[in-house]
């Protein structure tokens, strides 16, 4: 009998390596001269794994199925239901999130008009330590695809791990996972608010303003909890805080959003003019000097960013604290001694409106120009959130048409 038929599954001979059977049995395979029975037996044998292998390949598929199982539950239950006749009667045009540092918020517009402040979350610690993570300047990409063509093909093998952890259901990096604990979490708030999904309504996030944020980094936060971001014009899915805000105190927005023609037209001709947007929470301040026309269109600089996340309102009775918040207010004036008054100062932040931030603020301000720019504050822990939800309102019009005019 030919030796071929000597093989046995465990026999060592050949377990020890592929390679050799196919060398053993491709002289029985292409010879024309053995049966077609014994050549697509030989064949059979020779695709078939070694001994190792055939335990490795289960166990590394058990190991996969184990993670998209885990991964599965970890997420949590559904998010609860209000009971019937507790939620609003209004109809929701669009949703509305601020990711800060430290927390999110999350407000609803609606058909009419009216936009509602709904809640507040706390960052977990995995939403922190992201957070921290992508504020470092090491931590942005190695090849970022949109500096060079070559950095395109450059940055693949990075694309293509966040494709398979997506694949398998977990979320496209480390980082993504953390962020999408808190968009969990006000996804559960607003649809207990309605009573209902809220998938089907265009979603709108303020991002902090952080080195290694990217645009992909939001958007698959949001789709790994079941969310579709709607995209912004000349935005996409990074609306920074200065926007949102902007947009939250009413400003940059057209008059007839519905008219995609006509509110195109009126931002084309709002002026430039420089805004300071000053971050205030208990664990952080962060001061933020771009310029920008409409909601709609936003520079950074380059330059006027500080942070300092231990110079929060929770550190107010260090020794030397007020100083140190005076003079990150004054730093971009004397780093650049050019940098005219800002037009308008817009507050954000949860401590935003204590009063003696607001003293030292214009005093500050006042220190710099010999006069204070207007100073807006009202509402500051949900403004950038209620100008989300009101871009989202508007998105279903200004993203489609725009593009088209």
């Amino acid at each position: 009998m030919s030796q071929l038929f000597k093989y046995r599954p465990g026999d060592g001979t050949f377990v020890s390596s592929f390679f050799l059977r196919v060398v053993f049995t491709e002289t029985h395979i292409f010879n024309p001269q053995t049966p077609p029975q014994k050549r697509l037996l030989a064949f059979i044998i020779a695709m078939q794994p070694p001994t190792r292998l055939r335990v490795v390949i289960p166990l590394i598929a058990s190991i996969f199925s184990i993670i998209i199982v885990w991964n599965v539950f970890s997420r949590g239950p559904d998010c609860p239901k209000l009971p019937p006749g507790s939620v609003p009667s209004k109809t929701p045009a669009g949703i509305g999130m601020d990711l800060t540092a430290f927390y999110g918020t999350v407000s609803i517009s609606f058909d009419d008009g009216s936009v509602v402040d709904v809640a507040r979350v706390e960052a977990t610690l995995e939403y922190r330590r992201a957070v921290e993570y992508l504020s470092l300047e090491s931590s942005q990409h190695l090849y970022p695809p949109y500096a060079k063509i070559d950095y395109y093909w450059y940055d693949k093998p990075r694309v293509l791990i966040r494709s398979l952890r997506k694949s398998v259901g977990l979320p496209a990096s480390k980082e993504v996972g953390g962020l999408s604990m808190v968009v969990k979490d006000l996804k559960c708030k607003a649809e207990a608010f309605i009573g209902a999904s809220i998938s089907s309504l265009p979603v709108v996030a303020v991002t902090p303003t952080l080195k290694a944020l990217y645009g992909e980094d939001i958007g698959d936060a949001f789709e790994y909890v079941d969310l579709q971001l709607a995209s912004i014009y000349m935005s996409g899915n990074l609306v920074h805080e200065t926007s949102g805000a902007y947009a939250g105190y009413g400003f940059g927005l057209c008059t007839d959003f519905t008219n995609p023609s006509a509110c195109k037209a009126e931002i084309g001709q709002m002026k430039d003019e420089y805004v300071t947007s000053i971050l205030y929470t208990g664990q952080a301040l962060k001061v933020l000097t771009n310029r920008i026309s409409s909601a709609y269109y936003y520079w950074s600089l380059g330059f006027g960013f500080y942070y300092d996340w231990s110079l929060g309102f929770d550190a107010r009775d260090e020794d030397g604290y007020w100083e140190r918040v005076s003079d990150m207010i004054k730093k971009g004036k004397q780093d650049l001694p050019g940098l005219g008054m800002p037009r308008r100062v817009l507050l954000l932040g949860d401590s935003a409106g204590d009063e003696a931030f607001r003293s030292v603020l214009e005093k500050s301000l006042f220190e710099l120009w010999q006069e204070v720019p207007e100073i807006l504050g009202e509402g500051s822990e949900f403004v950038a959130a209620r100008g989300a939800a009101e871009l989202a309102r508007r998105s279903i019009y200004t993203i489609r048409e725009f593009s088209e005019l």
